[in-house]
Formats: structure tokens, sequence, C-alpha cells
């Protein structure tokens, strides 16, 4: 009797463990952000409104929590600020899913000011669209 409490609770844990398996559908993304010249003062974000918010002040590099994220998903997210900036930042983004770069992009980006425009390609907001290998 012993014998078979013991058998039934080996495989009781047995497929317990099963289901905490990896599943292969959904992955981990987190965004590395590279500015020039480095933030002084001025906020920008990279977004989703569905996952996360990175603020980006003061520096130059910024690393975002990592998410889990279904395969497949085509993912937009957000750069914007809405400071008044008198110059242009150069933001290079990396999307990284799985421990490898699945998307880079390079913006150029000002602030949010209505009365002169700064010549900078993409703004005081941009919008990137990835699809999620």
């Amino acid at each position: 009797m012993i014998k078979n409490l013991m058998l039934g609770a080996l495989v009781a844990l047995g497929l317990t463990s099963c289901g905490e398996t990896e599943d292969p559908t959904r992955g981990v993304l987190e965004f590395v952000v590279n500015v020039f010249p480095e933030l002084d003062d001025t906020k920008y974000y990279l977004g989703n409104e569905d996952y996360f918010v990175l603020e980006m002040t003061d520096g130059a590099k910024f690393e975002s929590d990592a998410v889990l994220i279904d395969a497949g998903e085509n993912l937009m997210y957000h750069v914007r600020t809405a400071d008044a900036v008198d110059k242009c930042y150069t933001f290079t983004i990396d999307a990284i899913y799985q421990g490898k770069v699945i998307n880079t992009s390079t913006l150029e980006m000002s602030g949010f000011n209505y009365w002169e425009d700064f010549g900078c390609k993409n703004g005081f907001e941009a919008t990137v669209n990835i699809i999620i290998p």
C-alpha cells in the first residue's frame, strides 16, 4: 500500500513538473536604446500600451525590463517626448527576442516644440512596428 502511495506521488509530481517546461510560442523581449548625444535633463519614453514603458533621461544607454510575448505577434512601440528640446538626438533601438537582435531602428528625434523645427528626421514622436519571429 505504501509502495502504491509513493508511486502515485511520483506520478503526480512528474505530471505537475511537465507543465512547467518552456512554452515555445512565447519568449522574452527586451529593448536596448543608445542615445547620442547623451540625454541631459530631457525625458523620452519608449513604450507599448500592453507591455511596458521605458523612461529615458540623464544618460546614453537604457535597457527595458524583459517581458513575455507571443511569437508571431505584431508589436508597435512608440518613442516620444513632451519636453521642449532645441537639438536632435539619435536613438538606436535594438529589439532583442530570446537573446537575439530581431530589429534595429535608428531615429533622429527632436523635442516637442510648435514654434521651431530643428530639422530632425522623426520629430518628437515616432512609431516602429516589428513582428516577433
